[in-house]
């Protein structure tokens, strides 16, 4: 296997063993009380979703780097588990 293949694999397994430790410390009461709140959930959907990217589109538009950093910093911004999207 060369070192692609393996980096693949291993980011991949991190992957799923992040999110299922992530998701097995979820209890089911702590998810349906985040669902009896819709209010804060939709709060929640904006800010990740609308006020980030368009918070950094701004910081861009402010600083000007390079075009290939402002790449990076959109998929930051836009993907959620961002940080381990972009391997993918």
């Amino acid at each position: 296997m060369t070192p692609d293949v393996w980096m693949k694999l291993l980011t991949t397994v991190g992957l799923i063993a992040i999110m299922l430790t992530m998701g097995l410390k979820v209890t089911v009461s702590e998810v349906l009380a985040s669902m009896r709140t819709p209010v804060y959930l939709g709060w929640g959907l904006l800010v990740n979703f609308a006020l980030v990217p368009a918070v950094t589109l701004g910081l861009l538009e402010l600083f000007a780097p390079h075009p290939m950093v402002c790449v990076g910093f959109v998929l930051l911004a836009v993907c959620p588990g961002a940080a381990v999207g972009p391997p993918f």
